[in-house]
């Protein structure tokens, strides 16, 4: 994996901003696995994809994540703090078969994992139904419900087999965590998406660069390449100067 450089960041930050959060991933995976065919990124299955992630993030902003959420029962705001390593499902990269096959005694069905593209296909989709039932279209090859093929006509259980199915054999792409209202006294499990956490932290550390270059410019007539260039304890020193 490649450490990504201000530069990198930047051209993340200005090339992501209009895209759906699944090609926001896959640019990631781009910028810091340069070496990995664009293919074999895009195949990966999403708890991999996930995996990835948490490396670049855990290589830009540490292992510590500190988050928010709502209480849904109160509203109150939840403040927690997380470790990588307790997200993270394994350190090692999940090795995934091209195809699985499930049997039970109604439903018979070989089907792959998601991956980035079947993301990106559904990304316009708002109903969370659709897109599992899209997403089953794309990567169950073979269905039968009590000998019948025609999916149309068992597409409930079909769904609920591929959706539990998918859960089990990709455990990373299904993040949960557990959270407890310090006000009410609410429980519950709130989903974690490394997707729209690391682009956000990415957007802000964008930003803020552009600010620092932005002031540094203006004051030692410098380029953004020589800013950029510099380690980020000289930016900041430079910019301490400053005020």
């Amino acid at each position: 994996m490649k450490a990504l450089s201000p530069e990198d960041i930047l051209d993340i930050w200005e090339s992501c901003a209009a895209l759906p959060l699944p090609e926001k991933a896959l640019f990631m995976l781009k910028k810091a696995f340069p070496d990995e065919a664009v293919d074999t990124l895009s195949s990966l299955c999403i708890g991999e994809r996930d995996r990835r992630l948490f490396l670049i993030r855990e290589a830009i902003f540490g292992s510590r994540i500190e988050a928010v959420a709502i209480c849904t029962h109160c509203g109150e705001s939840l403040e927690f703090e997380l470790s990588i390593f307790d997200l993270r499902a394994q350190d090692h990269p999940f090795t995934f078969a091209e195809n699985y096959i499930f049997h039970s005694d109604q439903v018979e069905m070989s089907f792959r994992l998601p991956n980035s593209l079947d993301l990106i296909a559904v990304a316009s989709l708002q109903d969370q139904e659709q897109v599992t039932f899209q997403l089953a279209r794309r990567c169950v090859d073979h269905a039968s419900f009590n000998g019948n093929e025609n999916q149309e006509e068992f597409a409930d259980d079909l769904l609920h087999c591929f959706s539990e199915r998918m859960i089990e054999l990709d455990p990373q792409a299904d993040l949960l965590v557990n959270l407890v209202c310090p006000l009410c006294g609410h429980q519950k499990q709130a989903a974690f998406d490394i997707v729209s956490f690391l682009w956000s932290e990415l957007s802000r550390a964008g930003k803020s660069l552009l600010h620092e270059v932005s002031c540094l410019a203006h004051a030692y007539g410098w380029q953004e390449k020589e800013i950029l260039s510099m380690k980020p304890v000289r930016r900041r020193a430079y910019l301490d100067l400053l005020t």
